[in-house]
């Protein structure tokens, strides 16, 4: 079943190619132009998506980082359970202390 599904997709990859290939200049190039914008937004969407990503795991770390000095835990304990390092502990001191 998943074999069939890829040689799905690339028979229509080939017809698609096969169509713009017997498109006139004026029209290959309205077809690459609505490519590239279609390629440029995927990736637009893609790198929101990772930075969303990274920065609520950032927030999250901030988050059981300031719990764990609530709780008076020592710093190389927090820097070993969270992977964070002395400098990123540091800076998150500083932004608790505001």
């Amino acid at each position: 079943m998943d074999e069939a599904s890829k040689k799905n997709k690339e028979i229509e990859k080939i017809k698609k190619k096969l169509a713009s290939m017997s498109l006139s200049p004026e029209e290959r190039n309205n077809y690459e132009y609505r490519l590239r914008a279609i390629r440029d937004e995927a990736d637009a969407i893609e790198f929101a998506t990772r930075k969303g990503s990274e920065q609520g795991q950032a927030q999250k770390t901030e988050e059981i980082v300031s719990k764990m000095l609530a709780q008076k835990l020592k710093e190389e304990d927090i820097i070993k359970f969270t992977g964070i390092t002395e400098d990123e502990l540091n800076e998150i001191k500083k932004k608790l202390q505001k």
